[in-house]
């Protein structure tokens, strides 16, 4: 899945598009046309080469450019056309002044070619015009050198596409990884200055559980001497049991309690995680004590946390203990 994201990422980054060929054609406002030199196009295994054209459009004039791509045997392959424009002016407001220059020069296309071959542009401007005043509308120009700027571009990709199919691929991960790491069934107990919680469920074979330990001190309100450790070990019992309250697991376990910070009272926090696989249908009860005080009365139990999880499966590898 991660493979399936980083394929087009790389294609998005990798997709910037070679400039394989750029030429500057000079076009009469009489309409002649204009052949570029000869150039490539590859087929490529993704994306397609893209044509684009920049009018050096002069001053207050407005055209139309007209594109045809040709092939080896003079035939056009594509055409297209845009009709392009400059403008500039002066303004003025509120006693201050300024010019402006506004255009639309540019016109682009891509074209994949069905094998990769040589072709050409055959270029021509048409109705090319000179603004005239405010409320004179335009006239026709004189004849007039007219610039055009030709760029061809490999590989390029549509980004759009490629976001919308990361976006996609993400949504689908993100159902996988809940199809396949989800949590079946979670249950819970939460007990505050009691030193034992237990809880009790039915469990189908073959079951993957996680259960977790958590356990939180503190220091007394009135302690005889302050903590001098960051850290303290609890010692904590488990023991599950069938429905006929026989024990099938009784251990030992130990707690590692780490100091918290940024809090009024000083807090020790610690858990501790098992993991079992069942071995038929089961009903079981699990429990687990803690002391009450640790190192003679220095920090006191606040809170006690039992969660048994019933897994789908684990994000990394853990050692299962049968539950026969």
């Amino acid at each position: 899945m991660l493979l399936l994201l980083a394929i087009p990422a790389f294609l998005l980054v990798t997709s910037g598009g070679n400039r394989s060929f750029r030429s500057e054609v000079t076009l009469s406002s009489t309409g002649q046309n204009q052949l570029t030199a000869p150039f490539q196009l590859k087929q490529g295994w993704f994306g397609a080469p893209r044509i684009a054209l920049r009018v050096r459009q002069p001053v207050n004039t407005s055209s139309v450019v007209n594109v045809e791509l040709l092939n080896e045997q003079n035939e056009v392959a594509l055409s297209f056309y845009k009709d392009t424009w400059r403008e500039t002016g002066i303004w003025s407001e509120g006693g201050e002044s300024g010019t402006w220059d506004e255009q639309d020069t540019a016109l682009s296309t891509e074209f994949r070619p069905g094998e990769s071959a040589t072709f050409r542009l055959r270029l021509s401007l048409d109705d090319f015009m000179t603004t005239g005043r405010a409320g004179s509308g335009q006239t026709t120009a004189p004849g007039q050198a007219v610039p055009i700027l030709v760029e061809i571009y490999s590989n390029q990709l549509n980004s759009g596409l490629l976001f919308g199919t990361i976006v996609v691929l993400l949504m689908g991960f993100g159902v996988y990884w809940w199809y396949e790491y989800a949590p079946k069934h979670v249950l819970r107990s939460f007990t505050r200055n009691e030193t034992s919680t237990a809880l009790a469920d039915s469990f189908p074979d073959e079951a993957m559980l996680e259960v977790r330990m958590r356990a939180r001190y503190e220091e007394p309100d009135n302690p005889s001497h302050s903590a001098s450790q960051t850290a303290f070990y609890c010692p904590v019992s488990l023991t599950i049991s069938d429905a006929w309250g026989a024990n099938l697991i009784v251990r030992r376990e130990s707690l590692l309690l780490n100091a918290e910070s940024g809090e009024d009272e000083k807090g020790f926090r610690g858990n501790h995680n098992v993991y079992f696989k069942l071995k038929g249908t089961k009903r079981l009860r699990f429990r687990v004590e803690v002391p009450e005080q640790l190192d003679r009365g220095v920090i006191e139990l606040d809170n006690l946390d039992l969660t048994v999880t019933e897994l789908t499966r684990t994000m990394s590898a853990q050692t299962f203990e049968e539950l026969a």
